[in-house]
């Protein structure tokens, strides 16, 4: 999303607050410095755990008022590592949710979840369990550069009436594509 958006012209600052995986926040800043190569006039940016126990609604607070006060055009904060079978890690996600409402009581303005389409009903799940706990507005189904045809994305739309945004077909940076339904049943019923 953070290429699609810098390549319109508009900023990301990207914030990465992984509870479980510290090379998380590196992983992000690769993926700044492949979008920063591509196009030397993108204005993005990086923020995020600076070590390994920092608080994540800390991280996503500071981040926020960091991307208010810069005047970015877009903030976007990564919770990855969430496992929505651990309490604490859910009980996390909606801390950070009530920490970011203290600098705007409508923050966030978007949250995606992002699933594996090639997990099947567990990818229902996951929509459910992060349901509980954080307000989900659509979804990003990726993995679906593999033989998956993510038959569960057309359940989790009719069951949770969420909307999918993005579709990730690999590791470029052109990998994640604006959804489109007519494509998308083109495609899986294909062959």
């Amino acid at each position: 999303m953070s290429w699609l958006l810098t390549q319109g012209g508009e900023s990301v600052l990207l914030a990465g607050c992984d509870t479980f995986r510290t090379a998380a926040t590196e992983q992000l800043q690769g993926w700044v410095d492949k979008i920063s190569a591509s196009n030397p006039l993108a204005k993005i940016k990086m923020d995020g755990m600076r070590k390994p126990a920092e608080d994540p609604a800390a991280v996503c607070y500071r981040a926020i008022k960091k991307g208010i006060d810069e005047g970015f055009d877009n903030i976007f904060i990564d919770t990855s590592g969430r496992l929505h079978t651990n309490q604490n890690l859910m009980e996390e996600l909606a801390k950070i949710t009530r920490v970011i409402k203290k600098l705007d009581p409508t923050l966030p303005h978007l949250s995606l979840i992002v699933i594996d389409g090639s997990n099947g009903t567990s990818a229902v799940r996951q929509v459910e369990d992060f349901s509980k706990f954080a307000h989900i507005d659509g979804i990003i189904a990726t993995k679906l550069d593999s033989s998956s045809k993510a038959g569960a994305i057309f359940t989790i739309v009719k069951k949770y009436h969420k909307k999918i945004f993005f579709l990730g077909n690999g590791e470029s940076l052109s990998g994640l594509t604006p959804f489109s339904p007519q494509s998308f049943v083109d495609n899986f019923f294909e062959g």
